[in-house]
């Protein structure tokens, strides 16, 4: 198989994967009969659908990620549902989101939230090593995923 059929394949199955994504959360108001909240996992969905967008081109992605996005974050930059006192390291993932929307569309409130963001990494309880704790309700935990 040739370099150019494994990027076509490639290409193919993430915007098949990235196609269930968005079938599975159409919006960003429920998720699994529940209220959605700015999450992690949220995040890496977002994070791929945006890579299928660099890849393909295709406005639908984008659209679908700014859609969610623009479902928590208001016109001043407030982000419904993030709490920067619970100094979770999971709500900081969206914020690749946040800058990327800010770089493609020039709009201050998604740079406005990613600002809240930066804050929350500057004030987050530390290891004595200087890693981030997961969260504030596990003390001194640094998880992989928070790396």
């Amino acid at each position: 198989m040739s370099a150019l059929e494994v990027q076509a394949q490639t290409k193919c199955c993430a915007e098949a994967v990235a196609l269930t994504a968005i079938k599975q959360r159409p919006d960003s108001f429920f998720f699994e009969g529940k209220p959605s909240k700015w999450t992690y996992d949220m995040g890496v969905i977002l994070e791929g659908v945006t890579d299928v967008w660099k890849q393909t081109g295709n406005a639908a992605y984008f659209n679908y990620v700014q859609k969610q996005i623009d479902h928590f974050v208001d016109s001043d930059g407030n982000i419904r549902t993030y709490k920067m006192e619970d100094y979770n390291i999971d709500n900081i993932k969206n914020g690749t989101s946040l800058l990327m929307l800010y770089r493609v569309t020039g709009k201050e409130k998604y740079w406005k939230a990613a600002s809240k963001l930066r804050t929350q990494l500057t004030n987050h309880p530390r290891t004595k090593q200087g890693g981030f704790w997961h969260k504030k309700i596990y003390p001194y935990q640094m998880w992989l995923d928070g790396l």
